[in-house]
């Protein structure tokens, strides 16, 4: 959350951390506010592919790296790891049970990951229950309310005991707890940030950051085709806006144009034009092929689409729960 400028948690729970501020309750949500400074952007020193992280907190750790070459945050407990990142089969009542010896301050949180795909996520939904030192904290867990990673709570110099039951037949990636080294998360929030934001308005944003040649600005913006500057733009991350750097103060305009735009705006002037000289000079004329043309291509697109949008995703939708 902190590195993507997520400064708002909104849960139905209530959620005690000392870097959050309560702020409204609306419809039985609340809200919360992360009470610190939180920038929009880093400078990183390398660009890495996450597609082959086995878990989040090894995400957390190989991003944290890439921004401060320091050790990693997450120290990685794996209670459950399938083979090749695949998913795998997990028997129901069987149990896990760690005892934790925790040293220094740190946050516990636990990562039941089970499948990208919507469909087999809420079919692996309610399969677990989840205990901290003998107290049932999560109960059918992952479900709609909760089905990323959880915490479990801050703590400090002190051997806790984690134990998950499975209640049902499942499927699973990984079962991993992470412990967030409070220290370090301190220190890394109360650095000095390099870069600041001057203006966003309409399609543009103007950045102000000190680097190095070689180093690459990482903003939390997923990346599209359409956003231009006079910098070089690229992926970080994989999915993420990529800038690299000069040495020195670099000023940074970056727009952003969807794209398509203007090959749209000149077919859509072609065909007003068309549907204006056909209206005014054409509309009276009979052309008989060509009428016929018209109409049976008509007809045909339009069985094409009812048969792709009503007929085979059904069959597809269908076919998801009964394979």
């Amino acid at each position: 959350d902190y590195i993507l400028a997520q400064k708002y948690i909104i849960t139905s729970q209530d959620y005690n951390s000392e870097y959050y501020n309560y702020i409204d309750n609306r419809s039985g949500i609340n809200i919360y506010e992360f009470n610190k400074n939180m920038p929009y952007g880093f400078i990183i020193n390398e660009n890495k592919s996450l597609e082959k992280v086995k878990n989040s907190y090894e995400a957390s750790n190989m991003i944290y790296n890439s921004i401060t070459k320091d050790n990693n945050i997450f120290e990685i407990i794996e209670l459950f790891a399938s083979k090749n990142n695949n998913i795998q089969s997990y028997k129901k009542d069987l149990i896990i049970e760690k005892n934790i010896n925790i040293r220094n301050k740190k946050e516990l949180y636990l990562e039941i990951f089970t499948s990208f795909d919507n469909v087999g996520r809420v079919n692996n939904y309610n399969a677990f229950d989840v205990y901290v030192n003998n107290k049932l904290l999560f109960e059918s867990f992952p479900n709609d309310d909760r089905n990323g990673s959880v915490f479990l709570g801050t703590f400090e110099d002190e051997i806790i005991n984690v134990k998950i039951i499975s209640k049902d037949d499942t499927e699973v990636t990984n079962i991993t707890l992470g412990l967030l080294d409070l220290n370090k998360f301190n220190d890394f929030i109360n650095e000095p940030k390099q870069t600041n934001i001057l203006k966003i308005s309409d399609n543009k944003i103007n950045i102000k950051v000190t680097g190095k040649k070689g180093d690459i600005l990482f903003l939390p913006i997923t990346y599209l085709d359409g956003y231009s500057s006079d910098y070089e733009i690229f992926r970080v991350y994989d999915n993420f806006l990529g800038i690299e750097l000069k040495e020195g103060e670099n000023n940074i305009e970056i727009k952003y144009i969807p794209k398509g735009l203007l090959l749209g705006s000149i077919l859509t002037f072609i065909g007003l034009t068309f549907y204006f000289v056909w209206n005014k000079y054409l509309y009276n004329i009979e052309i008989k092929w060509l009428d016929n043309i018209c109409y049976y291509t008509y007809v045909s697109l339009y069985l094409g689409l009812i048969f792709v949008f009503y007929i085979v995703m059904f069959i597809f939708f269908v076919k998801s729960f009964l394979f």
